[in-house]
């Protein structure tokens, strides 16, 4: 992906809106074909093409130092051609989610992607709440509110639902 575009302007706390497209993941894979080929995309079931690496974004401190080099890592990801990101509210006291959308704006505003050619990975469910003093109450309220349903407690891949549940442990601090 050569920059070689003046970029655009984009705002740093603007919400990149949008998702992965068929079209837009095709378009991407077809950059790389050269250094990649074919088989390091796969489309994922009646949606967009995943690069067959992606980038997570779990541990780390929660920092500037940490959030600067998620974004960095993010965007050198970008530029070889992976276009899965991984990242949740509870990763990193909710500063993952942010460096992942600040390095998807930086490229964007370098000409270098469209929204529609990456894939970000989510989850759904976790309540980032502080010192929550009766926290089974919410607990057992939010499994009662979603038992049979996978859409609050599921992983969101921009257009992919999948079934994976994810649980908050009693113990947990956001």
């Amino acid at each position: 992906m050569a920059r070689t575009q003046t970029p655009i302007a984009v705002t740093p706390t603007t919400l990149v809106e949008g998702r992965a497209t068929l079209e837009g993941t095709k378009r991407f894979r077809k950059r790389f074909t050269k250094t990649h080929g074919d088989h390091f995309y796969r489309e994922l079931a009646n949606g967009p093409l995943v690069s067959s690496l992606g980038l997570g974004t779990y541990l780390g401190e929660c920092d500037d130092t940490e959030d600067a080099r998620y974004t960095a890592a993010a965007g050198a990801a970008l530029e070889k051609g992976v276009n899965l990101l991984d990242t949740a509210i509870n990763y990193r006291c909710q500063r993952s989610e942010r460096a992942v959308g600040e390095a998807i704006r930086n490229a964007i505003a370098m000409r270098a992607i469209k929204r529609e050619e990456v894939v970000v990975c989510t989850k759904g469910g976790y309540i980032p709440l502080e010192k929550i003093r009766n926290f089974w109450m919410i607990r057992s309220n939010a499994v009662e509110i979603t038992s049979g349903s996978t859409a609050l407690m599921s992983t969101t891949c921009t257009i992919l639902n999948s079934s994976w549940k994810s649980w908050v442990d009693q113990d947990s601090t956001p």
